[in-house]
């Protein structure tokens, strides 16, 4: 993915990154599984695998399964390239900050 958006190989005009706004979110969810994640640790994970494998084997009463993904350096993209495109001026609050889009030029 990070080749792709490097040399220009996709279709891609915009991305637009939103970020949660309080009441506007399925919180509740997100919070149900921090939950059942809290309940699992007991003090027997050495390792990052420990957990992953930990995860991974959990079956919710509520949820079922969780979908685990394993990221690794390729899956996240360094947006400090673009960020000289904002070009904010003065006193900028990020805290107010709902949504980045980066527009290509091709």
């Amino acid at each position: 993915m990070q080749h792709k958006l490097d040399n220009g190989e996709h279709c891609l005009v915009t991305i637009t990154h939103k970020y949660g706004e309080p009441g506007h979110s399925p919180v509740q969810h997100v919070d149900s599984m921090h939950s059942a994640i809290e309940r699992l640790l007991d003090g027997n994970i050495f390792s990052p695998y420990d957990l992953f494998e930990l995860l991974r084997n959990y079956k919710s009463p509520k949820m079922g399964k969780f979908d685990l993904i394993r990221l690794v350096p390729a899956d996240f993209k360094d947006f400090h390239p673009y960020s000289h495109q904002l070009f904010l001026k003065g006193h900028f609050n990020f805290n107010a900050l709902r949504q980045v889009i980066i527009i290509f030029n091709f």
